[in-house]
């Protein structure tokens, strides 16, 4: 029986629902779409949460 290899860290500015993002970190990338975080934000799907005030992310 062969072991399976660990999954890999996530890359630097792919969106990871487990990471906590702030307005000071860079922006990340999911599906295609650039996005920066407003404020403290965990798990919070950039896709379904992201507007110009008072969302988690904004498209950049």
């Amino acid at each position: 029986m062969s072991e399976q290899p660990e999954p890999g860290p996530t890359p630097e500015g792919t969106w990871d629902k487990n990471k906590v993002y702030t307005e000071q970190d860079k922006p990340v990338t999911l599906e295609g779409i650039t996005y920066k975080a407003n404020y403290w934000t965990q798990g919070d799907d950039p896709r379904k949460n992201n507007c110009q005030y008072g969302c988690p992310w904004t498209k950049v």
